[in-house]
């Protein structure tokens, strides 16, 4: 995949981003999750995830997908995978996408059956951690 101009963050940013993130979720509290949404060689949207030393990976999000569809797949791969650990109990996911965020903390229930299966994925996440620690970063 080429990188796009626009893709960039300017180093301060950048920095200043990662510090911040840093002093209000500690990597030794919490595991540092990132998602995004990209558009492939091939002109069809996927999704990338990552987490330091315990997994990363990406998933094709089939045609006709948008952006918000590899965010919402991103984000429920992570869920499962978070599911699985035994090691931690809490998390942050860093996501630049709040349409994502809003839809996945929205009530409604006419959402698409990705939508549905991630809240699923992240209610039963939530169940499993806030049994172990009642404040959790996620």
């Amino acid at each position: 995949m080429q990188e796009r101009e626009s893709d960039t963050i300017p180093a301060p940013l950048l920095a200043y981003s990662l510090e911040k993130i840093h002093i209000l979720y500690p990597i030794d509290d919490c595991l540092h999750i990132y998602t995004d949404d990209y558009l492939s060689d091939s002109g069809d949207w996927d999704s990338g995830f990552y987490c330091k030393n315990i997994f990363e990976g990406y998933g094709a999000v089939f045609p006709p997908a948008t952006n918000f569809d590899a965010e919402i797949e991103a984000i429920g791969q992570v869920a499962s995978k978070l599911s699985a650990i035994t090691t931690h109990n809490k998390a942050v996911y860093i996501i630049n996408s709040r349409v994502a965020i809003q839809i996945l903390g929205s009530l409604r229930k006419n959402y698409t059956a990705r939508v549905k299966a991630t809240r699923i994925l992240l209610i039963k996440l939530f169940d499993k951690w806030l049994d172990h620690h009642p404040t959790m970063c996620l």
